[in-house]
């Protein structure tokens, strides 16, 4: 006769808690579409608020740059120019200390800022000329910075006062 070998009540319960364990395709796939559904929602959000960070860092960064153009006027006792072209943002100072080949009249004071992935709009001229007292000669100058859906600006009144 055969005998029949059963297998100890242990070992049945240890194969039946492996097959229980761990996901089954139908519900990773239900995560993958919930976690990419939150995604197409939460991206176009998420850009906005990158840009409106770049944005306002544009301005604080031409903010910097007028701010050191008083700085330099007070300083040298020269007048200085912040001047625009296009998105490059430099200073400038007049007479020059020591004359060159080219005749030019001015210095060039410190780095370009360049802020190439946004467009800039100026309402009035494209420079500003900042005496030796620090006053910006002229009539206010606005500067507008957009990047995508976001936007700022920058306005500096004939006094050289600043504002949004």
């Amino acid at each position: 006769m055969a005998q029949t070998v059963q297998t100890p009540l242990g070992m049945r319960n240890q194969s039946r808690r492996f097959r229980a364990a761990g996901f089954s395709l139908v519900e990773m796939l239900i995560v993958v579409v919930l976690i990419g559904m939150m995604t197409l929602f939460a991206y176009p959000k998420v850009i906005r608020i990158f840009d409106q960070s770049q944005v306002r860092g544009a301005r604080l960064a031409v903010l910097n740059k007028f701010n050191a153009a008083r700085i330099n006027a007070r300083l040298s006792s020269r007048n200085v120019f912040l001047i625009r072209a296009d998105t490059v943002f430099w200073i400038e100072r007049t007479p020059r200390v020591t004359p060159l080949l080219d005749l030019s009249t001015r210095d060039t004071v410190g780095p370009f800022l360049n802020l190439g992935t946004y467009r800039v709009a100026v309402t009035g001229d494209d420079t500003v000329n900042v005496d030796p007292r620090g006053l910006y000669q002229g009539p206010g100058w606005k500067v507008v910075f957009t990047r995508g859906a976001a936007s700022d600006s920058i306005i500096i009144s004939g006094f050289g006062t600043v504002t949004r």
